[in-house]
């Protein structure tokens, strides 16, 4: 090996040893980079930092807000809610609410088993107390098929804030006998000892006109007509439904009907409106329960009136109301 060759071999092991020593020991400019990345490093720190601080503090706030916003109360005074009733009977709501602030609305509905709104009443008010006898003619238990229900109150403040004051469950069962008008109000019952009567009074008066008439139990239409006048009075427009075991419904007085002889009725299906059709007093239904032969003869059968054939009996033994 020549001498040129030597230095040549010396030259690139020098020069590859510079390199290695470049790489190991960054120059100036590679320092500044390096510090640079470190600067910006810490500065993303510090904005995370301070952005997960404001967002402590917003979060805070808005605790802060809405637990003044829920911080009031609101209390039921004497009421009294569904928890079992009979199907055409109803329920009469009573009770009020009184709240720590004012309440800007009620509101009030009854959710079937599916929790779909059946019946809902909402009631503007601006103060702290309200009464739920506001809620009663909108929420109609009377007109509830049988089955589960729920029955909820709720109460809105000023702020937005709502509270669930009731949520209970209730049932409608169906009896074999309901009254034949909701509601009402209820006159001269069964021997009632009146002049008028003089003292037999065989059946149930409910006042008012124009109110709907039901049907107390499953049967069939066996008279639906207008009644002529007799030695015992007029009944008027008159519907008698069979409903077995020769036991019969009658509703006299009858401003309209709406079912004719022969029809199948079930519970609560509409028979008409009360009237003061035939001999009445002022607008009124009067119902009566008799009991008599089982019904074979031909619809709207004379004979069906006859109390003599077919005896009257205490509608009380039967309906509960």
């Amino acid at each position: 090996m020549n001498v040129r060759r030597i230095y040549q071999i010396g030259g690139i092991y020098l020069l590859a040893s510079a390199l290695m020593a470049a790489n190991m020991y960054p120059s100036a400019g590679a320092g500044a980079d390096a510090a640079e990345v470190k600067e910006i490093a810490t500065g993303s720190a510090v904005e995370a930092q301070e952005e997960a601080e404001g967002k402590e503090e917003t979060e805070a706030k808005e605790k802060t807000a809405s637990k003044k916003k829920a911080d009031w109360t609101v209390k039921l005074k004497k009421c009294s809610h569904p928890k079992k009733i009979t199907r055409g009977v109803g329920f009469t709501v009573k009770g009020e609410l009184d709240a720590s602030k004012k309440m800007k609305k009620v509101t009030a509905c009854i959710l079937d088993e599916d929790q779909d709104v059946v019946y809902q009443k909402k009631v503007n008010i601006n103060k702290k107390s309200f009464s739920l006898d506001q809620m009663d003619e909108a929420l109609k238990f009377s007109e509830l098929n049988a089955g589960d229900y729920s029955y909820v109150v709720k109460a809105t403040n000023t702020s937005k804030s709502t509270k669930t004051v009731i949520d209970d469950e209730f049932e409608v069962k169906k009896a074999k006998w309901s009254v034949p008008v909701n509601g009402g109000n209820w006159g001269d019952g069964w021997h009632c000892q009146c002049s008028t009567h003089r003292g037999k009074h065989y059946g149930w008066d409910i006042r008012g006109g124009g109110r709907i008439i039901h049907a107390v139990s499953d049967g069939t239409v066996v008279y639906a007509k207008y009644h002529n006048a007799s030695s015992l009075g007029s009944f008027g427009n008159l519907v008698i439904i069979y409903h077995g075991n020769g036991i019969y419904s009658y509703y006299a007085h009858c401003a309209s009907l709406n079912v004719k002889a022969g029809k199948k009725v079930q519970q609560g299906d509409v028979l008409g409106k009360t009237g003061a059709t035939g001999m009445a007093y002022g607008a009124h239904l009067h119902f009566e329960l008799r009991k008599g032969p089982d019904f074979s003869g031909g619809y709207n059968d004379a004979k069906l009136v006859d109390k003599y054939t077919y005896v009257q009996f205490n509608p009380a033994k039967k309906i509960k109301r």
